[in-house]
């Protein structure tokens, strides 16, 4: 499996222009900072994509809990990507594409967790600390994983 990271400019282009993605085999999660950025991104994607594979949040690139991304976000996260990785072989997806405004803190955070925790190895996650350290923590946290194992 594949766990990619992008910003939003990037992720809008592979989802509505490009022909070779098979949204059969991708899932998607979309970061916004904005109730407008959201409410695009929930369109974009309910167009184009069935909503089982597809999640849409908002919460802001602030490394605390002020910025939003709040417990229940991560456990709604954690679900749906268990849901994704662990369930029929022939339903898994190939790729995860998440996305955030620029497609570096919480797009990556998400991404990191996800390699981390389901033990993907990705070469480039396994080394990647320009995340947020909130969102990824926050995760870790819901699944039960001691933050201190993981630094």
């Amino acid at each position: 499996m594949q766990i990619e990271f992008t910003g939003r400019a990037n992720f809008k282009r592979r989802v509505c222009i490009n022909p070779t993605l098979d949204h059969n085999t991708v899932c998607f999660i979309s970061i916004s900072s904005s109730w407008g950025d959201y409410r695009e991104m929930r369109g974009i994607l309910s167009h184009y994509i069935d909503v089982q594979r597809a999640s849409c949040f908002k919460f802001y690139d602030i490394d605390h809990e002020e910025s939003g991304f709040t417990r229940r976000t991560a456990e709604f996260i954690v679900e749906r990507t268990n849901h994704w990785i662990t369930g029929p072989y022939s339903q898994r997806p190939k790729t995860i594409l998440i996305h955030c405004d620029m497609g570096v803190s919480r797009s990556g955070a998400v991404a990191k967790w996800i390699n981390d925790y389901y033990g993907l190895d990705n070469r480039y996650l396994n080394e990647y600390y320009h995340h947020n350290r909130y969102v990824y923590d926050t995760l870790m946290s819901v699944c039960g994983v001691s933050i201190g194992s993981w630094n």
